[in-house]
């Protein structure tokens, strides 16, 4: 009876060493040909922003003063393969910007692509919290990394959330601004100014136009009805004039009735929403 026990404990104990072979064994083989969606990932370019500081507006969009494109951070992509992508609707519901409702991604990656292709997410998960994830025409950026799972002494998987990126920051954005689909100008980088205010051939400014200054004079002669005023707004595609209320088109003259002596001409732009505006005063004097 002994030594039956004794064959009964030996063959068990072997079944369970070999059994826990074979799934560490399974577990290394599925991982090594993860089968699950692969996503483009962007790394940031920390030397852009030591170089092109004078151009940030904004060190986490990649949003510049400068001409088009120049606000490129982002390296091109390399391919991530993923043991799963699983979308998470409507799970984010506010963030820098105000209240939102955007979407979470999480990738299950395994471990051994982590290292391959960015080490340095193991040994500090936030360094990758500027990086950029383009996955099924959606840009996110990852938040939360957490390892997972056990194989021999490691970590098997890598779990890596990433909220969605909002089209309204997007929308300035020159490396990724072609996502921001059906979203509006950012309205903190609109400009509501005025770029020239010119008249007719036989009126001029008493002093030189600045988009920064609101109020000037304008001498007509006694015999003139009327003045020719041309606005240019600064941001023509998003800008609304208006001439003493009557809608004009950015580089298109209207003319104003000078009924009186003295005659105020007010000059509002505005982006298209119409808040913030700028008000600019013209007081024609006939003499």
């Amino acid at each position: 009876m002994r030594g039956g026990n004794s064959g009964t404990n030996i063959s068990s104990r072997f079944n369970m060493d070999y059994e826990a072979k074979s799934m560490y064994e399974g577990i290394a083989e599925d991982l090594g040909g993860a089968v699950g969606q692969q996503v483009d990932w962007f790394r940031w370019q920390d030397s852009y922003v030591d170089e092109n500081y004078s151009t940030v507006i904004d060190d986490i969009y990649d949003t510049s003063n400068g001409a088009a494109n120049s606000g490129r951070r982002w390296m091109l992509p390399f391919k991530l393969p993923t043991v799963m992508a699983q979308l998470i609707r409507s799970s984010n519901v506010m963030n820098e910007r105000g209240f939102y409702v955007t979407d979470t991604l999480r990738l299950v990656v395994n471990v051994g692509d982590v290292q391959r292709l960015i080490p340095e997410m193991m040994s500090n998960p936030s360094s990758h919290i500027k990086d950029r994830i383009l996955y099924l025409g959606e840009v996110y950026v990852p938040t939360r990394v957490l390892p997972r799972g056990s194989f021999g002494n490691r970590w098997a998987v890598v779990t890596i959330d990433c909220n969605q990126v909002n089209p309204e920051e997007l929308v300035n954005d020159p490396q990724f601004q072609r996502y921001a689909e059906g979203a509006t100008p950012d309205r903190r980088n609109l400009v509501a100014t005025l770029e020239n205010l010119l008249f007719g051939s036989n009126h001029t400014l008493s002093s030189a136009f600045n988009k920064a200054v609101y109020a000037y004079t304008l001498l007509a002669s006694s015999s003139d009805s009327t003045v020719s005023i041309t606005p240019v707004a600064t941001d023509t595609a998003n800008s609304l004039i208006t001439v003493n209320g009557t809608g004009v088109e950015s580089g298109y003259p209207v003319v104003v009735a000078l009924p009186t002596t003295t005659t105020e001409v007010t000059i509002i732009v505005s982006p298209l929403d119409t808040s913030p505006t700028k008000t600019y005063t013209v007081i024609v004097t006939k003499g």
